[in-house]
Order: C-alpha cells, then structure tokens, then sequence
C-alpha cells in the first residue's frame, strides 16, 4: 500500500481508538464487582433516597432524629477471611448480631440467646458469603453499563436495570395469594348469578415480572467495590450506601457462640452414633 494513503488510515484509526477509550458508554476493562478484601470492615445505610419520604415516614411510625430526619439503618459487617461479624441497627433501635463462620451462622436478636440460622441462600436483602459479599448486585452486566459518574467524590462505574427487590419468602406469600384469589374467582364463577349481583372483580395471575422494580448501581471505578445501591419499595425509593473503613477490627467468637456452636456439635455427632457409614 502506497504509504501516502496509509498513514491517513493509520492517523484516523488512532484517532477512532482513542474516542472510544474516552468514550464514557464504553465499560472499562476488568471485574464489574470485587468481592471484599480478607481482612475488610465496611459499613451499609440503607435510608430513603434523598428528598424522598416513605410512607411509614409520612404515617409518623418510622423513628426519626431531633432534626426530622428518619433514621436509617445501619449494618457493620467485620470481615476476617472466613468468619465474619455482622451487626445490623434498625430505625427503632432493635439491633441483630450475626455471627458467620464457614457455612455456619449464628443470629442473637435484641440480645436473646444465640441461635442457628440457615446461611444458605442470596437475595436481594441477603448475602451468602460463601459466594458473594454485597447483596442485591447480582442482576448487573455490560448490558446494562451507562458510563461513569462521580458519587461522593469517587468515579464510578453505574448500571441501570431492573430487578425483584422482594425476599423469596415475600414471593412465596404474593403468589400463593394470587392462586388463591384465581381459584375463589374461579368457583364464584361458576355459581349461579342472581339479578342485582354485582359483576365479580379479575382476579390478577401472579407474574414474576409485575414485581421487577428499577435498580441503579454505582461501583467503585479503582476498587470495584459497591458505593451506592438505589431501589424502589412500594413505600418509596431507597438508598444503600457502602463506607469502607481503613482499619479493621480482629475477630473473636464469644464464648457464648463458641458453647452453641459446641453444642449444635455435640447434638450431630451423637445423631451419627450407631448410624451405618454412606
């Protein structure tokens, strides 16, 4: 090729390459979300978005501050490779401490005695350690990447999407209601219709998209850690923010949790006594 034409071609390809580096809807290489660091402490507020007022807020059975303001929710999570501390504060005061180690958990609330819990599971409220860290991120992809903005003074990757914010238990309720409703419907129907009587309302099938609600994620652009998750409930759009603190404390199990733990131990293996081998 008549060098002439290519470096032309050679400028203007240089030129298309570096547009499209600058290009903000273009998503930067590497993870979309990390999971925490071994050793990492962090700190969620979930509260309303912004200017927003929940309808318990409105009601006035929310607590709120001196100033007003509705208080948040509060959940410090310790993490120190596989055992782990999370300590949650709801509006009201009410705390609820949970104790993770491997696949085992441990739940006291408002300082009642320790208990087993199931720690399998993610939704969009819950985290699975043994598979991720941050709840309610599972639904974000390069599909739905809108560039990069700044959220309290960091750059950050966002997405944009749609995703069921409800627990699995909250579905399980909505859609054995809905079959109910369907199958008294259903019945009434086929009785006999007197004059007078009132037309019989439609009863609504459960759908699983009908309970989808727009999401907005905002990642760390250097740390791929999560900075703020925005959300809808129906009683108003919602925030969580995510603080990573610089120091981390180093974890202990309480001896309370060490005699539980013991004995949920002692319990399996005296099951096992006697019991043939697999």
């Amino acid at each position: 090729m008549n060098p002439r034409t290519l470096l032309p071609l050679l400028f203007t390809l240089a030129l298309a390459l570096h547009a499209r580096a600058q290009d903000p809807a273009t998503l930067p290489q590497g993870p979309l979300l990390n999971r925490a660091p071994q050793f990492s402490q962090w700190v969620i507020t979930t509260k309303p978005l912004d200017g927003a007022k929940p309808a318990e807020a409105q009601a006035g059975s929310t607590p709120r501050n001196d100033d007003g303001t509705t208080r948040p929710k509060t959940t410090s999570v310790t993490k120190n490779n596989q055992l782990i501390h999370e300590q949650t504060v709801y509006a009201g005061g009410d705390k609820v401490d949970i104790w993770r180690i491997g696949g085992q958990a441990l739940m006291s609330a408002a300082g009642k005695p320790w208990m087993t819990i199931s720690s399998v599971g993610t939704s969009f409220n819950a985290t699975d350690y043994q598979k991720a860290d941050f709840a309610g991120f599972d639904w974000i992809a390069p599909g739905n990447y809108t560039g990069i903005k700044e959220v309290g003074g960091r750059k950050c990757l966002t997405f944009s999407g749609k995703t069921i914010c409800l627990d699995p238990q909250e579905i399980d309720l909505l859609k054995t209601s809905a079959e109910q409703q369907v199958s008294v419907m259903e019945t009434m129907k086929n009785e006999e219709v007197r004059p007078g009587d009132p037309p019989l309302p439609e009863a609504k099938p459960f759908r699983m998209e009908d309970y989808h609600v727009q999401v907005a994620a905002y990642i760390d652009l250097e740390t791929r850690l999560p900075v703020m998750l925005q959300y809808e409930l129906p009683e108003g759009p919602m925030t969580r923010t995510y603080q990573f603190q610089p120091n981390v404390d180093r974890l202990s199990l309480p001896s309370e949790v060490q005699d539980v733990l013991k004995g949920a131990a002692d319990h399996q293996k005296s099951l096992n006594v006697g019991r043939p081998p697999i």
